[in-house]
């Protein structure tokens, strides 16, 4: 079993590579967040049965409109 190679983690990694699941989300979350807020807006909507028909350009757009 290998350790995750990002200081302060102690996970172990479980995918082909040398940083944990937690690791990569927080760095994916990190490098796209209009694209994780999008994606939690639209499962947010999806769970409450809310007919959701944003596209993600939109959103973008509203985001950098409103400083969101």
């Amino acid at each position: 079993m290998k350790i995750c190679k990002n200081d302060g983690c102690s996970n172990i990694v479980t995918i082909k590579g040398a940083h944990c699941n937690t690791c990569v989300s927080r760095k994916h979350r990190a490098k796209y967040p209009i694209l994780t807020a999008y994606n939690n807006v639209k499962g947010r909507a999806r769970r409450c049965g809310i007919l959701f028909t944003m596209t993600l350009d939109w959103f973008t757009k509203l985001c950098k409109e409103t400083k969101y």
